[in-house]
């Protein structure tokens, strides 16, 4: 019932701080007036996923700290955008990214992005809604079903209410509850160790759990350019160009940023990296804590 009561409170709080979207060009821009804080928060939140949550735990307690070198091309491609892209967008005065596509490519490539666009966000969505009402199944108890249909339902009221401004400040919301529930259960890993967090850091650092570089490829350099995605190069490589891609036609990502007054979606997304960055700290951190937990237990 907690549970249950904090959600519909925060559904309230987005609600009533979007306010009611009037009339379809302001339901698809917002009116523009979205803070760099929340284009920030809400552009984080639309990248994470269940492999967020669980996936980069999991990778920090099996191995080590190497996929923020994934994150550093990452970040790079989200200043390109916000430096290159996003002002060619606003120029031409697009309301969305797939209208920018038709005006520079045609209509076939509206069509086909928009349709990659939904198609993805069906899946990702899905997955992602799966993951959090399995987690609460078996933290707070009742059926996964009873959860997906509560979370989808908050989800659908504050889009269907505030459209692009009910989205922004969900995501936002979104993205703070991650940041602080992932940094409390990591403090209470590192508490719960006999000698406290330090001693986590100390045992998984000599463990070389927190190591996040690797030059060198495994297994030679051929082999690598064919296989190796963790070693540096490759792991840049891929993190500029695939987040590029991803961001660009990404309507959740880039629709705040894109309507945001003045240079506040720019703002936004460069803060969305350290956002981003904060999100992925505390979820590698709780994996290595949870390692140093059973390694000494």
């Amino acid at each position: 019932m907690l549970a249950c009561a904090l959600a519909l409170a925060g559904l309230a709080l987005v609600l009533r701080r979007a306010g009611p979207s009037r009339g379809e060009r302001d339901f698809l821009t917002g009116g523009g007036a979205f803070p760099p804080w929340a284009v920030a928060l809400a552009f984080a939140a639309s990248e994470a996923s269940a492999m967020t949550v669980l996936g980069v735990p999991a990778a920090a307690y099996r191995e080590d700290w190497r996929y923020l070198q994934f994150f550093a091309g990452s970040a790079a491609a989200r200043v390109l955008v916000a430096l290159w892209l996003l002002p060619s967008m606003r120029a031409d005065g697009a309301v969305t990214a797939y209208a920018w596509l038709e005006g520079r490519y045609g209509r076939g490539a509206r069509r086909w992005a928009a349709g990659a666009f939904v198609s993805a966000r069906v899946v990702m969505s899905a997955v992602r809604l799966m993951a959090a009402a399995a987690a609460l199944s078996v933290v707070v108890g009742a059926p996964p079903v009873v959860w997906i249909a509560l979370l989808a339902a908050c989800s659908a009221v504050a889009a269907a209410w505030g459209g692009l401004r009910g989205a922004v400040y969900l995501g936002a919301a979104q993205a703070a509850f991650l940041i602080l529930g992932g940094a409390g259960l990591a403090l209470y890993a590192g508490l719960v160790l006999e000698g406290g967090p330090f001693e986590a850091l100390r045992a998984a650092d000599t463990a070389h759990k927190l190591a996040v570089w690797r030059w060198w490829p495994e297994g030679g350099l051929f082999k690598a350019l064919l296989f190796d995605r963790v070693w540096a190069p490759a792991a840049l490589a891929g993190g500029l160009v695939g987040s590029m891609a991803a961001f660009a036609g990404d309507q959740d990502m880039m629709q705040g940023a894109l309507h945001a007054r003045g240079d506040a979606g720019r703002r936004g997304l460069i803060g969305s990296v350290f956002a981003a960055l904060a999100l992925l700290l505390v979820y590698l951190g709780l994996g290595s804590a949870l390692w140093a937990y059973y390694d000494h237990n």
